[in-house]
């Protein structure tokens, strides 16, 4: 599976995708970084629904990368 864009929705994407199953998934982010607009959302208020604590932009990007790499995705930037 080919996930375009590396957001915090295309890495959820990757990560539930491996998790149901999928042999391979790639995420294709045309930026050098994923996370989308997160990385330069610096005040905190992420995660409170889906990590139960507030986390800034880059935190919650961080956390969500790693996630989808921890379940396998495989994830290129640039």
């Amino acid at each position: 599976m080919v996930i375009v864009g590396g957001g915090p929705g295309g890495l959820a994407a990757a990560k539930g995708a491996r998790e149901a199953g999928a042999k391979s998934v790639l995420v294709l982010e045309r930026d050098d970084r994923l996370g989308g607009i997160l990385p330069q959302c610096v005040h905190d208020g992420f995660g409170l629904v889906h990590y139960k604590e507030a986390l800034t932009g880059p935190e919650y990007a961080r956390r969500a990368r790693k996630e989808a790499e921890q379940a396998g995705a495989e994830l290129k930037t640039g």
